[in-house]
């Protein structure tokens, strides 16, 4: 049995062995019982051993590699979700817990001071966002407090603080020749000691080398009114020439509009002869300036026809012969030539008169009516000497005050100590500094007359050139408080002092309260381009028609809506149509400034320590009320509605903000009624 079962095992694994060899290709036969199959058979069954070990470990490395990918891709899931767990909760902790930021500190600081949350701010919004600042903020010395004046002053004195380290060699900052004069000038006009010893001296000298006031008049041998005499050629051109040489405009500019003037001027008047030791109790001396006061008050009037009431820009573009024929009184060839120092030989007159173009700003009415004034007075030697000692006036009235030490309230040297702080980009400019410290004088006195000529002469050498864009207005320096629209050059301006804490700071401020008061006020400014001026000047500020009549009509038809609407609120028809560029302004650069923000998706939607009941978007509207808090005053505000009706009147009319509070339809703070322009 044994050998059978032998020869059995045999025969079996020879058939494997064969099976084997069919598939490795080697088709071998095996013989059982003989010893070369007995080896054959030994090895065939190690070669199976082989390949079933070969197999099984292919198989576990297969299955060791499915489960590593397993474990990592388990392992990475959770990483996944933990991950996304802790940025939620990072999220939530982020919206939740208020900001305590140096920026969110500050922020919150400005904003709580002048909130009176016992208001409700649906029904009086102005007073819950200004409340505490009108009860705690106290004005003793201006006629008109808010909280851009309040700003201003903290500019103004941040620039003193910087002179007196200077002044004091506590200072490390290097300052050309340009800065340097800044602060002579301002130590000039803070020395009291100096401006007490020094007195009238330099305003007398100054006087005599003009050749005295009065002077004329009362050596006159014929001072009848009516009598003619022969008088040199070109007297009244240069009286003039001589006041614009200390940029003194006495003829060209009309600044009395109420007869009560008269009286204050006739005891100026009176004072000032007193001055120069001229007896201003002299009947002839008191009549003399009455004659100047009434010639001043007929210029008045030859202006009046504009400044009343105007109701769009007017420009007139002539050319010298054509305002030669306009206004005859004044050689006007002779007059600006010597004004902008070009000699022309008479052969070249016609030539300039032809080419030469000249643009009357006021139109030519004025120009007409001014132009009989002065032939009618200089006809005769009287009436010439009533102009040029009124020329005179108008120099030594304007130039007295360099003499009076009221410097040290700070009115004087705001106009002249811009350049540490401005703008403009001259002041890297070494040479344009150095002009600056040339014009600085020993005395106080000197340094203001040179420096108002050489100012002067700037201007005029930027005539028949094209306009520098670079160029900071003239009738706006950096260190200034109102922002402006220059139509003509289509530019806006924004001073120094706002761009400063409390009203607003890039550095230290959150984004939606410098939006909500330096963003309103440039598009203020920019909505300005699209008013009844605005819309007279093009890209580059040239006049034109720009719009079609039904555009025109189209907008006319809004205006009504805000004409209406503010009239109500003022109380006055006269002053809301007088104001109603400037709520359009308001409005739009409100609207304007809101969707900018609005659109950011910054950081500022984080709840801010202190402030946490209200959110980033309602305090963007508290921040924009607060730019305006003020005191009531009855000064004139011109063209400006009072800042209460300017915030209110903005508010009501915004969507943004009635949503943002939640206030109700048809309350005071979200009337059913809206306006908008654009």
């Amino acid at each position: 049995m044994s050998q059978n079962g032998i020869a059995s095992s045999t025969i079996d694994d020879e058939d494997e062995e064969r099976a084997i060899g069919k598939e490795s290709g080697t088709g071998n036969g095996m013989t059982a019982g003989n010893a070369s199959g007995r080896q054959k058979t030994c090895s065939s069954s190690t070669a199976k051993t082989a390949l079933l070990q070969r197999t099984d470990s292919s198989q576990k490395l297969t299955s060791g590699r499915t489960n590593s990918r397993k474990t990592r891709l388990i392992i990475a899931t959770c990483l996944f979700f933990l991950l996304t767990l802790l940025f939620a909760v990072a999220i939530v902790a982020y919206f939740t817990s208020p900001c305590t930021s140096r920026a969110c500190v500050l922020t919150a600081s400005q904003i709580l001071s002048k909130m009176d949350e016992s208001i409700a701010p649906c029904e009086d919004f102005y007073h819950f966002a200004c409340g505490n600042w009108i009860k705690s903020s106290v004005n003793l010395n201006y006629d008109m407090w808010n909280a851009l004046y309040e700003t201003s002053i903290g500019a103004h004195n941040t620039l003193v603080d910087a002179i007196l380290k200077v002044i004091k060699n506590e200072s490390r900052i290097q300052l050309n020749k340009g800065e340097m004069a800044a602060v002579e000038l301002f130590k000039q006009c803070t020395d009291m000691e100096k401006l007490s010893s020094i007195g009238l001296s330099t305003w007398l000298q100054f006087a005599d080398d003009l050749g005295g006031w009065l002077q004329e008049l009362l050596h006159s041998p014929n001072n009848r009114r009516g009598s003619s005499i022969r008088l040199p050629p070109h007297l009244l051109e240069d009286s003039i020439l001589q006041s614009f040489k200390y940029s003194v405009f006495p003829l060209f500019w009309a600044g009395v509009e109420e007869l009560p003037i008269a009286r204050i001027l006739q005891v100026i008047g009176q004072e000032m002869a007193s001055l120069l030791s001229i007896d201003s109790n002299n009947t002839r001396i008191k009549q003399h300036i009455a004659e100047m006061i009434e010639f001043e008050y007929k210029i008045t009037l030859s202006g009046s026809t504009f400044y009343a009431g105007e109701q769009r820009e007017r420009y007139e573009i002539v050319t010298l012969g054509e305002l030669q024929a306009i206004a005859p009184a004044i050689d006007w060839h002779y007059f600006l030539s010597a004004l902008v120092g070009i000699d022309l030989p008479v052969s070249e007159q016609i030539a300039l008169k032809s080419h030469e173009h000249i643009a009357l700003k006021t139109g030519r009415e004025w120009l007409i009516k001014l132009s009989h004034i002065l032939k009618e007075y200089s006809s005769t030697q009287r009436g010439l000497s009533i102009i040029r000692n009124y020329i005179k006036w108008k120099l030594l009235f304007f130039h007295l005050a360099y003499v009076k030490p009221k410097c040290a309230e700070g009115d004087l040297w705001i106009q002249n100590l811009n350049i540490l702080a401005s703008y403009p980009e001259k002041i890297n400019d070494g040479n344009e500094m150095l002009k600056e410290s040339e014009r600085i004088s020993t005395e106080l006195f000197w340094s203001m007359v040179k420096g108002a000529g050489e100012v002067y002469k700037e201007k005029l050498a930027r005539l028949r050139k094209p306009v520098d864009q670079g160029d900071w207005v003239d009738s706006r320096p950096a260190l200034s408080l109102t922002p402006i629209h220059n139509y003509e050059r289509n530019l806006i301006q924004i001073p120094f002092d706002v761009v400063r804490a409390p009203y607003m700071d890039s550095e230290n401020f959150l984004d939606f309260m410098n939006y909500a008061t330096l963003g309103t006020t440039i598009s203020h400014e920019l909505t300005h381009a699209y008013d009844r001026q605005g819309k007279l000047h093009g890209p580059t500020g040239n006049l034109g028609k720009y719009w079609s009549k039904f555009s025109m009509r189209k907008v006319e038809e809004k205006e009504n809506c805000l004409l209406k609407q503010y009239e109500e609120l003022i109380g006055k028809k006269e002053d809301a149509e007088k104001s109603l560029y400037e709520n359009i302004a308001d409005l739009e650069g409100l609207t304007v400034s809101y969707r900018a923000w609005n659109n950011l998706h910054s950081s500022s939607w984080q709840k801010i320590a202190g402030l946490e009941k209200y959110s980033t978007g309602q305090l963007f509207f508290v921040a924009y009320a607060q730019g305006w808090c003020a005191h009531k005053t009855t000064k004139s505000r011109e063209v400006h509605s009072p800042e209460d009706i300017r915030v209110l009147g903005a508010l009501q009319n915004s969507k943004a903000f009635a949503e943002t509070f939640g206030c109700p339809s048809n309350t005071k703070m979200n009337p059913i009624k809206k306006c908008s322009l654009w």
